[in-house]
């Protein structure tokens, strides 16, 4: 659901970059409506604007501030992440890729899925300092 100043984070174990970008990627119709990803229909998702979105295949890390790092706002995001993936006992070296949606706040209950042995982890939702982002 589409909020501002809230940060949603999935971690992504996949084979490589072409198939995150296949399961990632929006289309349209030829009249203009939109076609989900791959992705939103695993979790459900309503549109979301893919301008305000960071999806990468970043490699294997140790730590969620080597995976985030790089980021927009990795400064405000990563401290928060990493609480929840401390309390949550999530394995990040378990993940190689990262899809992030800005002012979207996820409230499904999807938290792990699987397809053609790729795993999509949703880590949770953050609010970040009012007015970082740009609200949509």
């Amino acid at each position: 659901m589409r909020k501002n100043d809230i940060v949603s984070l999935w971690l992504v174990n996949i084979d490589d970059r072409n198939k995150l970008k296949t399961f990632t990627e929006c289309s349209y119709t030829e009249d203009g409506d939109y076609i989900p990803s791959i992705f939103s229909d695993l979790f459900e998702l309503e549109y979301y604007d893919e301008d305000f979105s960071d999806v990468s295949y970043v490699g294997r890390k140790d730590c969620i501030t080597e995976l985030l790092n790089g980021f927009s706002y990795d400064y405000a995001i990563i401290p928060k992440f990493k609480k929840i993936i401390e309390r949550n006992n999530v394995c990040v070296g378990d993940f190689n890729s990262v899809i992030l949606l800005y002012n979207f706040e996820y409230l499904n209950n999807q938290i792990s899925q699987i397809l053609d042995d790729c795993t999509f982890r949703f880590i949770g939702s953050i609010k970040i300092e009012s007015g970082l982002l740009c609200p949509m």
